[in-house]
């Protein structure tokens, strides 16, 4: 959210809600079932909600490669950590595998603290091209 007040006299201020979240995902080419998701901005609650619902539905058709590019992802919380371990699982138990290309410094460094940097590393090679 942010605080505009502009347009407003002395003292007005309005909320307005800014866009801080996207997620874009997109077939990749070379591989069947793999698919990519770019996410950019705030990953918290209300986004992680977002993203499950991604996520679920790619699995549900039958996704068995996923790559989420978090490299424009500005904030990660807890929420959005349990998104990604769930789905990484999901992935995992179809015999799949979910990895994590192109980390901003906050991803990064919140999926190092947690632990999780070098289970969600891809570790294939593959990188998700454009």
């Amino acid at each position: 959210m942010s605080l505009d007040t502009a347009g407003g006299g002395e003292g007005a201020a309005e909320l307005t809600k800014q866009p801080a979240f996207d997620v874009q995902p997109r077939a990749l080419d070379d591989r069947p079932h793999a698919y990519e998701i770019t996410i950019a901005g705030e990953i918290d609650l209300d986004a992680a909600v977002v993203i499950d619902r991604e996520l679920d539905a790619l699995i549900g058709t039958g996704a068995r490669f996923i790559v989420l590019d978090l490299g424009a992802v500005t904030f990660l919380d807890s929420s959005g950590i349990r998104s990604i371990v769930r789905a990484a699982r999901a992935v995992g138990d179809r015999d799949g595998r979910l990895t994590c290309v192109g980390l901003s410094g906050a991803a990064s460094r919140v999926l190092e603290i947690s632990g999780l940097l070098e289970q969600l590393r891809d570790g294939d090679g593959h990188r998700a091209t454009r």
